[in-house]
């Protein structure tokens, strides 16, 4: 039963456009230069054409095409991160020790860096630019920015006779690398994507996907290689190709082998309050790889695209808030800003259909299970928003190991980057989504099977071990069952 209090309140969301990259930079702007010196290019969304070889039952080799399809434009590195700008960043330390290339010279790229130790570099570049991040390009994103709007062999052409105009390789490279920048750029402003140095990219290296089609696609979940990309000095011609990719073990080391980066912002987020105190966070539109639940982890992640943003509760519905809606508490526990428990899915329904007539509209909802996710993990692609290591997990949520079996005040713990509180423990939280199996496509706002037995809870709680709190962890419960840790979260659609 809705608690009556009559009130109207007026939504007026002010979104900085800032262009689709998120950027809040002029939206005329092409190119960025950061804190040390590196400069990076606005390679624009597109779509190009990938062939991939398949062998059928008769040995028959069968070349199958693929539409790959970036959905956003992104800032990439103008050139290959060089000696110079890796000893400003790593300095001298016992991790790396001082400039690892065996090529010595400030403006040559670094090499002889594994991967490794790339994820090292931007851990510490992005402490050091903090309204910035920085991470290693897709497999998908560095060819579309290599290819420069072209469908060639090379974005010169077809054949490579023009490549020493583009490229250091082994055809005109001496035996070593190069400074970058001394070759000619692709289309888009970019230099030495083929030779000088081979770059990691961040994906897994296994065979591509089947799907005639792939947006955002972002590799495998998991394996033993990792992809790196363009050729080198010590490469042949044929190796230089657009198209062309190569594998090693994240630990290895080479001297024909570097890296750049991406540049993305750190999102600066908007927030609304409504009249009953519960603050909400916009997350903005974008793609992740969903997938993997707790029961099958070996479950393919599929592509899931977000197409408008939407404000999420930046915490947990409390006590106190229920009670302004509905007058009463359920919960096991009691404590104003303790996270509501004991309440099933239909009286979320409930809930929600009170504070909507409270404020005069129908925009409260609850969060699909794709737009929990896809919020939980602000970007990332980890077992958790903050990285794979559980030993963590207690700087960020409540769990089994550090709750002593109850639930806390919301917003104690760390937020992920998007400002959002508890996603991991503390309660586990309803989402709209009946539950049943993924599809293994790529989908655009999912909303779930269309009817089932159970509704989605997501996030872990209080009870739960590591494992349950991951960012894909969900479990299908009876919308009529409540449970001593089950609660919940408010999406808020804009105008």
């Amino acid at each position: 039963m809705c608690k009556m209090k009559a009130f109207s309140v007026v939504l007026c969301v002010i979104l900085c456009i800032i262009g689709s990259v998120g950027f809040c930079l002029a939206t005329d702007l092409e190119t960025y230069t950061n804190s040390i010196g590196m400069e990076f290019v606005l390679v624009p969304a597109g779509s190009f054409q990938m062939q991939t070889h398949k062998i059928n039952i008769f040995g028959e080799n069968i070349i199958e095409t693929v539409t790959i399809t970036i959905s956003e434009p992104f800032f990439l590195g103008k050139y290959e991160v060089t000696q110079e700008q890796w000893v400003q960043v790593m300095g001298i330390n016992e991790f790396t020790g001082t400039n690892p290339s065996a090529f010595p010279g400030r403006y040559n790229p670094v090499e002889n860096v594994s991967w490794f130790y790339v994820q090292e570099f931007i851990r510490r570049l992005d402490a050091m630019d903090r309204n910035i991040g920085y991470r290693l390009p897709t497999e998908m994103e560095w060819e579309l920015a290599a290819r420069g709007g072209t469908s060639t062999d090379y974005f010169f052409g077809e054949t490579a006779d023009h490549l020493g105009d583009y490229a250091w390789y082994s055809g005109n490279s001496e035996g070593r690398t190069q400074a970058v920048g001394q070759k000619l750029p692709n289309p888009y402003g970019l230099y030495d994507m083929y030779g000088n140095v081979r770059e990691w990219v961040s994906d897994w290296y296994e065979a591509y996907p089947s799907n005639t089609q792939l947006t955002d696609y972002r590799g495998p979940e998991s394996g033993f290689w990792r992809v790196n990309r363009g050729g080198s000095w010590d490469y042949d011609a044929a190796y230089c190709q657009s198209a062309y990719r190569h594998d090693l073990a994240p630990g290895d080391k080479m001297d024909d082998l570097g890296f750049r980066l991406i540049l993305y912002p750190v999102i600066t987020p908007t927030y609304y309050t409504n009249s009953i105190g519960m603050d909400f966070v916009l997350i903005p539109s974008g793609s992740f790889l969903m997938g993997s639940d707790t029961n099958d982890r070996e479950k393919p992640v599929h592509n899931v695209t977000i197409t408008s943003p939407f404000f999420l509760g930046q915490y947990q519905v409390t006590h106190d808030q229920w009670e302004v809606v509905m007058g009463s508490n359920p919960s096991r526990l009691k404590g104003g800003t303790n996270p509501v428990e004991q309440v099933s899915w239909n009286d979320v329904q409930e809930f929600i259909r009170c504070l909507n007539a409270m404020e005069g509209h129908d925009r409260y909802r609850l969060p699909t299970e794709a737009e929990w996710e896809y919020a939980a993990r602000a970007g990332t692609s980890t077992d958790y928003f903050f990285g794979d290591d559980a030993g963590e997990l207690s700087d960020y949520a409540w769990f089994n190991y550090n709750s002593e079996m109850a639930t806390h005040p919301v917003g104690q713990k760390l937020p992920n980057t998007w400002g959002l509180y508890d996603v991991h423990g503390n309660v586990f939280e309803w989402v709209q989504d009946w539950y049943g199996s993924y599809t293994d496509s790529p989908a655009i706002d999912p909303k779930g099977p269309e009817t089932g037995s159970g509704r989605v809870l997501r996030g872990g709680s209080w009870f739960s071990d590591a494992e349950i709190c991951r960012s894909a962890s969900r479990y299908g419960v009876g919308p009529d069952d409540w449970g001593y840790d089950f609660g919940f979260r408010l999406a808020l659609s804009p105008e």
